[in-house]
């Protein structure tokens, strides 16, 4: 249950679900805010997330408008005891002023700030308030603060130096019980509110005052060891277990709302490299904890109703559909898994990049935030994503989220239409149960699969060097780097390169804050974290076009009509245009074509985990690749290995290709997000994909089949 917490009014109406996907069996829980009746119907997704038929009604459920609770911060249950003298330490950079906000402590005791970011000690006292000020600082710059209490008097010293005249005490300190707080203050009612804009690192509570001479030693060695006499320090470095422990008490930290950790603290002075750089045995990464106002990791409404998914349901792409009296509708997309395996192909949503692109989930610009939209309190792209909030609260991030969903929908609609046997999964599925591949012969996707865990990468290479195959309907795929935490619903995101960008970056030191704190691993784009695409698929992103599905659209030209995947079962017309309209949006190409028309990788990222592939590309990148077709899609903005983006920069290419490597299983890949939608349109697409797919599902494979047909080269 969430501390008692400052709440915050989100107008309109809203729904979601905290499961992305149910088994038969389970159920569908909805959390609703809203005023008035709401009526549900549950659908089966067709072609589109506007189509679809219904399978399920729920009736009409009586709604109520619900409050969120945004502000990060620590909560420590069990507060500081009765003390006559006392001092509290800690480290903190402001990253944007303007409002009043806590640092530290509990109702009788506030270390704070002003809006001008001076900061304030606050005490309760049986005579009043006594307040003891220090001086307006410097914001985005690391400065060391103490405030001591005790005989009669409190304190303040800034970097080492007493601030200000030390302010008398007519009246002991009145304690009360109750929660201590770091990065929040308490108002009248008990709750957390006027979280703080910024970083915190090494927070500490001493039974004593420190001597002005310890406060300047420990300023100027930025000393991260206690003194004597420490009753609590907090630290968030822990790779696993508690990410808030108290190392010299028991009053350990619980985080709310996912703060940020893997910050450098202010040991840091210098940038790392990139490519080699290791926070964890680096003694002077330090470990602070970023807090945002503005973030919340989870609504936390009521459940207003459930489903309970029918025994006999088939896999697939569902949602429910609420619709309230105003005639406004909502829609809260789904998965329904299988209980066990039963086809030999697996199929994966692109859960990841769905979460990613709900980033205006209550059409409210002081809470919205995400992947794609800056935090309303600070110029920084949010790193932590909720899954556990609603679909989107205007009507362009309904937009942005119904297209993820509609960029794959024609794929399993067209399976459907063709007979062909799948069983669907999210991707979080396959995060939580990386052993469910071991049940399929084929894993398919298709749409928009960018957003990838290290897992999901790491559990395909297994899958098909044990001879699994796979079949890419997608472009842009493998791009960013994330990593889940199915429990909590949150999805990690360091959304920065090697390079700053404006208006979205804060950290000066991106080459060391770019490492997760769910896993622990490197972040930022897939490439440059050690996992890039060329490994699995042999192919990188090429660039974009705009708008996503209603913008321009190329067929492709066949040329490798010598591939056996061309002739048979179903003889495949190769000349003149190939799958109409299939390229566009964000598309793929092998590394041998981006290096021929921009150059190769200039600054490596991190070295491959798998030794196997290699920093750069180079001729073994391509191995037993075949490029089968190619499109171009004029006036697009074009990226390179570096992912230099280039603005209206030409032709955008698009490239079908397949992987065949003796001993190992076969990788396809349409190259762009649009590529299944030409499977609805032109049969001689469907019935080319028909051919990968019989090719996969084969038993009797031939060594010959895996090397037939000609390889097309770069341009």
């Amino acid at each position: 249950m969430l501390p008692a917490h400052e709440a915050m009014p989100v107008g309109g109406f809203h729904a979601y679900s905290n499961r992305l996907s149910v088994m038969p069996g389970e159920e569908l829980d909805l959390r609703i805010s809203g005023a008035g009746p709401v009526e549900i119907a549950i659908l089966k997704h067709g072609a589109s997330s506007a189509s679809g038929r219904t399978v399920g009604m729920l009736g009409t459920v009586q709604t109520s408008v619900h409050p969120i609770h945004p502000g990060s911060y620590v909560h420590i249950r069990d507060g500081l005891d009765a003390l006559d003298g006392f001092t509290i330490e800690l480290w903190f950079r402001t990253l944007t002023a303007g409002r009043a906000s806590g640092l530290f402590g509990q109702r009788c005791c506030q270390l704070w700030l002003t809006e001008a970011n001076a900061p304030v000690l606050s005490l309760e006292t049986a005579c009043g308030r006594a307040d003891v000020s220090g001086t307006e600082l410097p914001i985005k710059e690391w400065h060391h603060l103490v405030a001591r209490v005790g005989r009669g008097a409190a304190s303040m010293s800034i970097d080492g130096e007493r601030c200000g005249v030390p302010g008398a005490l007519a009246a002991p300190v009145l304690w009360t019980a109750g929660a201590l707080r770091i990065g929040a203050r308490e108002n009248h009612a008990g709750e957390a509110c006027g979280f703080f804009t910024g970083d915190v690192w090494a927070p500490a509570v001493y039974a004593l005052e420190l001597e002005d001479a310890t406060i300047r030693d420990r300023f100027r060695d930025k000393r991260l060891e206690p003194e004597s006499g420490c009753l609590s320090q907090w630290r968030f470095d822990a790779v696993d277990g508690m990410p808030g422990r108290d190392v010299c008490g028991q009053r350990h930290g619980r985080l709310i709302n996912h703060p940020t950790r893997m910050i450098p603290g202010p040991g840091r002075i210098g940038d790392g490299d990139w490519s080699s750089y290791v926070p964890f045995s680096d003694p002077h990464f330090g470990h602070a904890i970023r807090f945002m106002p503005d973030q919340c990791s989870d609504a936390r409404w009521p459940v207003a109703c459930t489903w309970p998914v029918p025994a006999d349901l088939p896999s697939g792409q569902y949602a429910a559909k609420l619709t309230n009296g105003a005639g406004e509708s909502r829609m809260v997309h789904f998965i329904v898994r299988p209980r066990a395996p039963r086809s030999r192909i697996m199929c994966l949503s692109t859960t990841s990049t769905r979460v990613a692109y709900n980033f205006t989930s209550y059409g409210d610009s002081r809470v919205d935030c995400g992947a794609y939209l800056n935090h309303a309190s600070y110029p920084i792209l949010g790193h932590l994503i909720a899954s556990r909030r609603p679909a989107s609260g205007t009507s362009n991030g309904d937009d942005w989220l119904a297209t993820t969903v509609d960029f794959e929908l024609p794929f399993y609609h067209w399976l459907e239409r063709e007979g062909i046997d799948v069983d669907l999964y999210s991707e979080w599925d396959l995060e939580a149960d990386p052993g469910l591949l071991d049940h399929y012969d084929v894993l398919a996707w298709a749409g928009h699969s960018e957003y990838w865990t290290s897992n999901q990468y790491q559990g395909l290479q297994r899958f098909v060097e044990r001879g699994g195959h796979i079949l890419a309907m997608s472009g842009n795929t493998a791009f960013w780097r994330v990593s889940v935490d199915p429990v909590d619903g949150v999805m990690e995101c360091r959304k920065h390169e090697r390079k700053q960008v404006p208006g979205t970056n804060c950290d000066p030191m991106l080459d060391c804050a770019h490492w997760h704190q769910i896993d622990h691993l490197p972040g930022t784009n897939m490439r440059f974290a050690g996992w890039p695409e060329w490994g699995l698929l042999g192919s990188v992103s090429s660039g974009y076009t705009d708008p996503p599905l209603k913008g321009p659209r190329r067929p492709y030209e066949v040329v490798a009509p010598g591939h056996a995947i061309f002739h048979g079962p179903r003889r495949i017309e190769t000349s003149g245009a190939f799958a109409p309209d299939a390229a566009g949006y964000e598309t793929d190409m092998t590394c041998r074509t981006m290096m021929a028309r921009s150059g190769p990788l200039r600054a490596p990222g991190h070295p491959p985990w798998d030794a196997r592939v290699p920093t750069v590309p180079d001729e073994t990148s391509d191995e037993g690749l075949t490029i089968l077709a190619r499109a171009r899609i004029p006036d697009s903005h074009l990226m390179d290995l570096d992912n230099a983006l280039t603005l209206n920069g030409g032709d955008m290419l698009a490239e079908m290709t397949i992987r065949e490597r003796p001993g190992s299983g076969d990788v396809f890949t349409a190259g762009s997000v649009l590529s299944s939608h030409a499977l609805l349109t032109d049969r001689n697409f469907s019935h080319f994909i028909r051919n990968v797919l019989d090719r996969f599902l084969r038993t009797d494979r031939q060594p010959s089949m895996r090397t037939s047909g000609k390889t097309a080269t770069a341009e």
